[in-house]
């Protein structure tokens, strides 16, 4: 292979090193970020907004056993509070302050004309009583789906301590590590090929003077015959 070839290898392989290990640390940072937004809203009982679905922490035992505390539940926002009924499970925002709440509807008040006025709410523990506060309709957020058993996992592994190492502090170290790995590979390549380059002119200009030998040795020779 030329030397014209192997130093465009030699770029291209350093490019997508750099290019490769850029992407892993995006990954790696973006990774962690979501950790932290996900460990920030479960300690605030906050909410995530999931390509039009709610990640909602439930945070207290008012709801078990239907759903546990500590569990995250999927949630639909509500288009339409006056198409909800008895028995459906709603996340709204607390009218005593700004976190969210997540109980059943126990019962619904209408309006003359049809529309409601308010709602009645309880949490499924048998301990709960129901709650003491009418329920507008507009403080309504989503509709209960399921409580997501992954996601559920992976906010109480991250957590821990060594949930936070595994996802975190291993992931970057490792990307540190191929990082210098890379630079240090691409190092000795460049090396290794200006030495070769080196050796290579090196055998040329011996060749050249091995050749300006052998011609005079041929024109001493040819002197002695005359003679």
């Amino acid at each position: 292979m030329s030397k014209g070839g192997e130093k465009q290898i030699s770029k291209a392989k350093k490019i997508y090193n750099v290019i490769s290990t850029i992407l892993l640390l995006v990954a790696f940072t973006f990774l962690a970020v979501m950790v932290g937004v996900v460990l920030y809203r479960r300690s605030q009982g906050g909410e995530a907004n999931i390509f039009g679905y709610y990640l909602y922490d439930v945070v207290t035992e008012s709801m078990e056993p239907t759903i546990k505390a500590g569990e995250v539940i999927i949630a639909k926002k509500v288009e339409d509070a006056n198409a909800l009924e008895v028995g459906d499970i709603i996340t709204f925002k607390s009218p005593y302050g700004s976190f969210n709440i997540t109980h059943r509807i126990v019962d619904v008040v209408y309006k003359k004309d049809g529309g409601v006025d308010y709602f009645k709410t309880k949490g499924d523990s048998p301990a709960a009583r129901v709650d003491d506060w009418r329920l507008s309709p507009s403080e309504v957020k989503a509709k209960f789906v399921r409580v997501s058993p992954l996601v559920t996992g992976f906010v109480k592994f991250a957590s821990k301590w060594y949930g936070y190492v595994v996802l975190v502090v291993i992931p970057f170290l490792f990307a540190g590590v191929l990082l210098v790995v890379g630079y240090v590979r691409d190092a000795r390549a460049t090396e290794k090929a200006e030495g070769s380059a080196v050796a290579d002119e090196n055998e040329c200009g011996s060749d050249e003077s091995g050749g300006i030998g052998e011609a005079g040795d041929e024109n001493v020779s040819r002197e002695n015959e005359k003679d």
